[in-house]
């Protein structure tokens, strides 16, 4: 099926621009592990949710898991 051409032109002007780090790291944050997406202030309050792992810290090849509770 065709995608209408109204919506390409939506989904085109939406994009981003997505960069990726090769080791994963993002360099202007590795110092402070603080974001740095400008002007914003950071969340004062518990997060609405928990996250855990089975492990932290790993070798490549390792199995971890995760999990995410609201």
């Amino acid at each position: 099926s065709k995608v209408p051409q109204g919506l390409l032109v939506v989904l085109l002007i939406q994009m981003n621009t997505v960069t990726i780090e090769t080791n994963g790291k993002i360099n202007a944050a590795c110092d402070s592990m603080l974001p740095s997406h400008g002007n914003f202030v950071s969340q004062t309050t518990a997060a609405p949710y928990r996250i855990s792992i089975s492990s932290s810290s790993f070798d490549p090849g390792n199995k971890i898991t995760g999990k995410l509770e609201l």
